[in-house]
């Protein structure tokens, strides 16, 4: 039996191909709160104050669609939001990336934790007077965090195993395991792949700290988004999609799923966030550029 997850948390359609001959399809709510409406292939159901609902597949492809209901609000949706508690690992990864962060512009903020490490990301997000070059920074610091021969290593001996997928199914469970400190609340979840198959080597942040604390859509996409899509591609082989929801903060990563062309990508047609802090700063750099022409100044 195949299954889907549908976030109630995030507004629109997801559709998801099933290339199955026959059997059975189950759609997850990931909160009984959260009322879900799910469709397949005509069949409707409404999942609310329960966890999940069955499908009887009988084509040989079927498309499932998910959409949260649209009376409720991502702030009613995120009073859901699994809770993490942050242990020693997560203190140390703290620690050693705002290091490293702080070693890549050659300043540290003096305001201490994450309020601090904000700090440090935005000053290398407006020193940079390009977006490209703020890409470059992040993933140089990305890079650092790794051991030398560790990242050649795992391009060799896991990337080509089985096609990948077992490099980016292992790839989501260590995002899970090491990054909440930085993200937030986590779930891994399954991906469509491109051949329309499924794999458990999806990570859905149910609301980004990063970008919540930031308030910055150019921040989101050009120090975390970008770099760490490239970082994947071409210091792990690992193919990385990321899709940030600038409404209500959550991202869900895609591991074995190519990024978009830059030119196709939403995330990088979206404006600065109305209550971005960054944007003057970042404008007065640059010059003025219309929000119009220039969606993340």
């Amino acid at each position: 039996m195949a299954t889907v997850c549908c976030s109630a948390l995030s507004y629109g359609i997801l559709q998801v191909p099933y290339a199955r001959q026959e059997g059975t399809v189950e759609i997850q709510a990931l909160s009984r709160s959260s009322g879900v409406f799910a469709e397949v292939d005509g069949a409707q159901k409404y999942l609310r104050g329960q966890r999940s609902a069955r499908f009887r597949l009988q084509e040989r492809k079927n498309t499932v669609f998910c959409k949260a209901m649209q009376g409720e609000s991502p702030s009613e949706s995120n009073s859901t939001i699994p809770e993490y508690k942050a242990g020693p690992l997560d203190d140390l990864f703290f620690k050693i990336f705002r290091q490293k962060m702080a070693e890549e512009v050659g300043w540290n903020s003096d305001i201490p934790g994450y309020d601090g490490l904000i700090e440090v990301v935005k000053y290398l997000y407006t020193r940079n007077t390009s977006k490209e070059a703020t890409e470059a920074s992040t993933v140089r610091v990305l890079t650092s965090l790794f051991p030398g021969w560790l990242l050649p290593l795992f391009r060799q001996l896991i990337a080509p195993i089985s096609d990948g997928k077992v490099a980016a199914i292992m790839t989501a469970f260590v995002t899970q395991a090491t990054c909440q400190w930085l993200m937030g609340p986590c779930t891994v979840n399954e991906v469509v792949l491109a051949d329309g198959s499924t794999q458990l080597s999806g990570v859905f942040v149910h609301k980004c700290k990063y970008l919540e604390e930031s308030k910055c859509a150019g921040i989101c996409t050009h120090t975390c988004k970008i770099p760490t899509q490239t970082f994947m591609k071409e210091k792990m082989s690992v193919p990385l999609s990321m899709e940030p929801n600038f409404n209500d903060y959550s991202c869900q990563f895609k591991y074995g799923v190519a990024a978009p062309p830059r030119d196709e990508d939403p995330g990088l047609l979206t404006p600065c966030l109305s209550i971005c802090p960054t944007a003057a700063t970042r404008s007065s750099l640059r010059g003025y550029v219309p929000t119009e022409q220039c969606p993340q100044v």
